[in-house]
């Protein structure tokens, strides 16, 4: 067995079906084998989208990988490496690279940068860890180590691979590793943590639970669910976390962004005696730019590496930790089943007039998406006027934010998970990066939804600062563009039209793009922000 199948061999056994990327000739004995292995090349029409629909499929599925060449391949997948290390997709990057026999000083070989070890070098800032396999002997424990620190840190891991290294017999070994080394004491500071958090929620008048991201990196939904549903506590959750918690149950209360967000979830959190914070990590946009407000003295905070219960640590202990031990708990005191809150008072509403604006769309699709589809959004209002959007399964990239996510991730997340149809939801500008991804979809039989935010410009930055022409995008025919490379589309200018243009991709068999000409307000959501941002931008 040499390196590139027992790559591939450990990718299968995490049921990794599908590799994205772009062949080169540093790796392409890898694609060989790969093809040869079963697993799916998915060639996609640059390295970017590549790393993005990785990053998409590593989200929903639990794993990914992108693949590219030595360089100019690998280098143009970095941006994809950084967004999913800042938002913690486990999403496993793989180069090729130069034979290690053929190295010298005196020989300048394509693709090169500055020294042999520049590209690892970079990576290994993006990564939790990275490795360039050099050793036979070495590079099944080396393989091994990468991929198990990218399941349990759930960040991004490199492997550049040689290209004789691609071919070189490896010896097999597996090493059984201990990663968290559990002390004598640690079910007696699990046990005493998990009296102290139900004593404090049992005696606590207003208690909510504020779920981030890390429940679904863990896997932790399902436990989630079950300990809501038992303690019978109303849920926010944050942006980036959105849909960790299903928004169609009862208990579920908004989008928490401080004074950004859900003003219903806003008075639920900030008026609480209570907040166990599960799984969260405090980015500007999910805390509002800063501007939530929750005590240390009303928080628990569980997240994959503390315990914090009101300021006091219980060391060793994390969320999962946690979430199991309140499950298996029988001392919590179910609450009274939370009041039934009137909708944000300004939440989205049907704007006046006859055009399309973000919150008309978002209207349109709270009445369109169903259990059996999933929500994608790239970066802008797109992203910000789902606060007001109900789904089920939703991915965003709240924090990094790299425009140009949306297509490819729709296009990662519709092979990650078959048994639903991806909307995607994408601003102009996003489009222009990556859309054309869409015919890798067509190719491939995936059939996702595109809803275009078509204003012919930047509209984020024109809401933190108006009136500046290095906003303004070239006008495209995005349904025209969409028919042209294989797929389909129509253009819709106002909310009737759009309920129809839906109606229309849902019976289509491949992709389906719908331009969205925007002529009415901004989401409530983006007002805000841009007021905030546009302080310091001015």
């Amino acid at each position: 067995m040499n390196a590139s199948e027992y790559l591939l061999d450990r990718l299968a056994d995490y049921k990794v079906d599908h590799i994205f990327g772009i062949p080169g000739d540093y790796i392409l004995p890898f694609f060989a084998h790969a093809e040869a292995s079963g697993i799916r090349m998915v060639t996609t029409t640059h390295e970017p989208s590549a790393g993005y629909a990785a990053d998409a499929y590593a989200r929903t599925k639990g794993l990914g990988a992108a693949v590219a060449t030595y360089g100019v391949g690998a280098l143009n997948m970095l941006n994809a490496t950084a967004q999913a290390y800042a938002e913690r997709s486990p999403t496993l990057f793989i180069s090729g690279a130069p034979e290690i026999s053929g190295r010298s000083p005196d020989k300048l070989l394509h693709h090169e940068v500055k020294h042999w070890d520049t590209q690892i070098r970079a990576f290994s800032e993006m990564t939790c860890a990275a490795v360039n396999l050099v050793d036979g002997a070495k590079a099944c424990e080396q393989i091994d180590t990468v991929i198990d620190d990218v399941m349990r840190l759930k960040r991004p891991g490199y492997i550049e691979l040689p290209r004789d290294m691609q071919k070189t017999e490896v010896e097999r070994r597996r090493v059984v590793r201990t990663y968290l080394k559990r002390g004598d004491d640690f079910e007696k500071n699990l046990a005493d943590a998990t009296s102290k958090v139900i004593g404090i929620l049992n005696g606590s008048k207003r208690p909510v639970i504020y779920a981030g991201v890390e429940i679904d990196r863990f896997g932790l939904r399902s436990e989630l669910i079950r300990f809501a549903k038992k303690a019978n506590l109303p849920v926010a959750t944050s942006l980036l976390g959105k849909s960790v918690f299903p928004e169609t149950h009862p208990n579920f209360v908004g989008i928490y962004m401080g004074a950004i967000g859900s003003q219903r979830a806003r008075e639920m959190v900030e008026n609480s005696d209570c907040v166990l914070l599960l799984g969260g990590f405090m980015t500007d946009f999910d805390s509002g730019l800063f501007t939530m407000r929750i005590p240390d003295d009303n928080l628990i905070l569980a997240d994959a590496s503390q315990l914090l219960v009101r300021g006091e640590s219980f060391p060793g202990i994390t969320l999962p930790d946690l979430m199991r031990s309140l499950l298996l708990s029988p001392g919590i005191n179910p609450r009274e089943p939370p009041a039934r809150q009137p909708a944000d008072s300004k939440a989205a509403q049907p704007q006046q007039g006859s055009g399309l604006s973000a919150g008309s769309i978002i209207e349109a699709l709270n009445g369109f998406v169903g259990d059996e589809m999933a929500v994608v959004t790239d970066v802008g209002d797109c992203l910000f006027s789902c606060v007001d959007l109900k789904v089920n399964r939703f991915l965003a990239p709240a924090f990094y934010a790299s425009v140009g996510f949306g297509v490819p991730a729709g296009l990662g997340m519709g092979l990650a998970d078959l048994t639903r149809r991806t909307v995607v939801l994408v601003g102009d500008g996003g489009f222009q990066m990556t859309g054309v991804e869409l015919s890798t979809a067509k190719r491939l039989g995936i059939n996702p939804i595109v809803i275009v935010y078509n204003d012919a410009k930047y509209g984020t930055l024109e809401a933190m600062r108006a009136g500046m022409k290095s906003f303004d995008l070239p006008v495209w025919d995005y349904s025209g563009l969409a028919k042209a490379i294989g797929c389909d589309g129509c253009a819709a200018s106002t909310p009737q039209e759009l309920k129809g243009a839906l109606q229309s991709a849902l019976s289509s068999r491949v992709p389906y793009v719908i331009d969205a000409k925007l002529s009415g307000a901004r989401s409530n959501t983006l007002q805000r922000l841009g007021g905030l941002v546009g302080k310091k931008t001015a």
